[in-house]
């Protein structure tokens, strides 16, 4: 290969190792903060006075569910723990798995709960603009 292909190819591999890792470090702050950043949108798509009773629910779901995400994290690490094993027991894997998705649930029933008690207060155009965000999220 010719001195000027070397270089090429080298910082072809340095443009893609960095854009890789600028997409991967998004998707990881993205799944860690992507239902902070819902909870934000929602709230700054209302009026003020609404604003105030959403970051306050907010808040509350935030420090409600503490417990619920500490045990997830330990409920994650023992279903990676469990993916490591040899032989691999699929069972348990699974059983592991269901858990961790029932405590997920927990908090998701929190907030699904929160939001139908702010929704009582709201003007249908206030409903509606919550509605857009949380259709507009892309969370499956």
């Amino acid at each position: 290969m010719t001195r000027h292909l070397k270089i090429f190819v080298s910082i072809s591999v340095l443009l893609n190792l960095l854009f890789a890792g600028i997409l991967l470090g998004y998707s990881g702050w993205h799944l860690i903060n992507g239902q902070q950043h819902l909870w934000e949108e929602m709230a700054a798509s209302l009026p003020s006075d609404q604003r105030v009773h959403v970051e306050k629910a907010m808040d509350v779901v935030q420090n409600d569910t503490v417990e619920i995400r500490q045990q997830i994290d330990k409920a994650r690490a023992k279903q990676a723990a469990l993916l490591k094993t040899e032989p691999f027991d699929q069972t348990a894997y699974l059983v592991q798995a269901k858990e961790v998705q029932q405590l997920r649930n927990q908090i998701q029933q929190r907030r699904t709960e929160t939001i139908a008690t702010l929704a009582v207060n709201m003007t249908p155009e206030d409903r509606l603009a919550m509605a857009e965000v949380l259709l507009n999220s892309h969370r499956y």
